[in-house]
């Protein structure tokens, strides 16, 4: 890829919390920032970065990119997972 990029948007204090998910879920809050940076991205032309970019995946690169298809060969997440934390998920 010719840009990697992420946005996060939270606390790093544990013990802050939101009355409700919506107000601070991604979708309300990273979302905004991430689509505000792309509309720059794509807007710059002398970036030479464009929505038709393809995303050739290296020969070593392992991980299913179709999130269609079920992942048959690591553990089945319908059963949970333990956080090292001891959290079930």
């Amino acid at each position: 890829p010719k840009l990697v990029g992420g946005c996060w948007v939270g606390a790093d204090d544990r013990s802050v919390h939101f009355d409700h998910t919506s107000m601070g879920s991604g979708a309300n809050m990273a979302l905004p920032i991430w689509a505000e940076f792309m509309k720059r991205v794509y807007a710059d032309t002398s970036l030479g970065i464009t929505q038709n970019d393809d995303f050739t995946a290296p020969e070593d690169f392992n991980i299913s990119l179709d999130c269609n298809k079920q992942n048959t060969e690591e553990e089945d997440f319908d059963e949970g997972y333990d956080s090292p934390s001891g959290n079930r998920f």
